[in-house]
């Protein structure tokens, strides 16, 4: 073997030495250096002690206080109505869960570039979360996303920036932590359906019984005819799994016309006051109950498996729907308000 073999093979053996160093290096968990891979340790702990999720975004601007009480968890820039639950667990889980998968920038120079820059700054893009109850706050700085289910993020405090596995999802505004349900009533308990607007028009549709397929349009003018035979179903479904876009104090009194009234089989009356503003649409909801118009109601349903399940107590129902939505005024799809607030003309064909 010659003198320029031996230097070849001692350069190759050189270089994989060099690679095995390098993958032993990253095979090794970044945080072995403390001993703890957590971005928070022991918030799981004492996760049932945070009463309040602050989060701030650029220039210190509050962008949703998150408060729990007795009744679970509400939002402070929404007048105190009611987060969403799943969510809010979703965030402190996610926090709590989150462990580090690498250790990134530790110069505050270049934190802009992960969005953990400090908040502060009118151009920042990350959002400061701070955690609080009855154990010290805690402030992170979530940044910009990094694929599926990771964020770069930093300790308030701490130059060092990390990439965590797990995504706290803060969303961007307070409306984006409510609870977007607002009322579920079914199309098959609807019987009728009256619609009352400013210049007094009357829109009335109805069921005789709830095996009518579609619903009967009333007062249809003579020579005219309905789009198709279902037109006006739509219309008794529109409080089916209705959805918030967001929702504010109802400071008036009373909303302006147009007034939805539906009425179901069973004696519940939901009423539904409307109003538009600019480009947007916003409801009021109330009920009232009058056993009485559904005392030919059979005393039990059928479920889909075939089972008898108690009637509902529409005295009840009302009494729980006022005691969620009232004092609120909600902002819906304007699709649904134009389904809530047809006219005649709305199902009719166009005359020839």
């Amino acid at each position: 073997m010659n003198t320029r073999t031996l230097i070849w093979l001692a350069g190759a053996l050189a270089v994989l030495a060099a690679l095995a160093v390098v993958g032993q290096r990253q095979t090794v968990p970044v945080t072995a250096l403390d001993g703890n891979s957590a971005f928070l340790p022991g918030l799981m702990d004492s996760l049932e002690s945070v009463t309040t999720i602050s989060i701030v975004g650029a220039n210190n601007e509050p962008v949703a206080t998150l408060s729990r009480g007795a009744d679970g968890w509400t939002i402070g820039e929404r007048g105190g109505y009611r987060a969403d639950l799943t969510k809010v667990r979703h965030t402190l889980l996610s926090l709590a869960e989150a462990e580090i998968l690498e250790p990134k920038t530790a110069n505050p120079a270049l934190h802009s570039r992960l969005g953990v820059a400090a908040v502060d700054a009118q151009d920042a893009t990350g959002l400061a979360v701070t955690l609080s109850g009855p154990a010290a706050p805690v402030t992170i700085i979530v940044g910009d996303a990094a694929g599926d289910y990771r964020r770069y993020a930093r300790r308030d405090g701490e130059d060092q920036s990390y990439l965590i596995n797990r995504d706290p999802e803060l969303g961007a505004t307070a409306a984006d932590w409510l609870d977007t349900a607002i009322i579920d009533l079914p199309a098959e308990r609807v019987r009728e359906v009256t619609v009352t607007h400013p210049d007094g028009e009357t829109l009335h549709v109805f069921k005789e019984s709830r095996e009518q397929m579609n619903f009967t349009v009333e007062g249809i003018p003579d020579g005219r005819s309905l789009l198709y035979d279902s037109v006006a179903n739509v219309m008794g479904s529109v409080l089916q799994n209705l959805t918030l876009e967001d929702v504010e104090p109802a400071t008036e009194s009373a909303m302006a016309p147009p007034i939805t009234e539906f009425r179901t089989f069973d004696g519940l009356t939901v009423t539904v006051h409307g109003i538009k503003r600019d480009d947007t649409a916003w409801i009021g909801i109330s009920a009232t109950a009058d056993p009485s118009s559904g005392a030919d109601e059979p005393a039990s349903a059928e479920s889909e498996a075939g089972d008898a399940t108690p009637a509902r107590d529409p005295l009840q129902e009302a009494a729980t729907i006022n005691a969620r939505l009232a004092g609120w005024r909600f902002r819906i799809p304007t699709y649904k308000y134009e389904q809530l607030t047809r006219r005649m003309a709305d199902l009719l064909q166009a005359q020839s």
